[in-house]
């Protein structure tokens, strides 16, 4: 019987390495982003770009691609920057696909949007008689 009890109680301390040896090579092939980013439509339609970066030693670089893949827009971030941001105008964009795209240190973030037909602001003005 205490041959029996010592067999699984090695063959559960076997298991238990097994798992936690797995569970730390997993952690290791996850590489952690150089940077993180926020990107969001404000209410008077312009796009706000956020940048964090967890390290000085590399530039981050801010592009706008039209629907042909051409540039149309070009940032570069200097390396000493570690927080950025920017309010990008695109009310001037004609209608279509565009994707904001963000590298730094060899990683690349992509956000794609759209732009609608332009609207017209219609003006009025009140006058009064007397």
């Amino acid at each position: 019987m205490k041959t029996s009890i010592k067999t699984t109680i090695l063959a559960f301390a076997l298991l238990a390495a097994g798992t936690v040896t797995s569970f730390a090579s997993d952690k290791e092939t996850k590489k952690v982003a150089s940077f993180g980013t926020g990107i969001y439509k404000t209410v008077d339609g312009n796009i706000n770009v956020l940048v964090d970066k967890k390290d000085v030693a590399s530039s981050t670089t801010i592009l706008i691609r039209n629907e042909r893949y051409e540039v149309i827009y070009r940032e570069t971030l200097p390396k000493s920057k570690m927080k950025f941001g920017r309010s990008l105008n695109v009310s001037e964009l004609n209608p279509g696909s565009y994707q904001i795209e963000i590298t730094s240190n060899g990683e690349r973030k992509i956000q794609k949007f759209e732009v609608d037909q332009k609207v017209s602001k219609q003006l009025v003005t009140l006058e009064s008689e007397q």
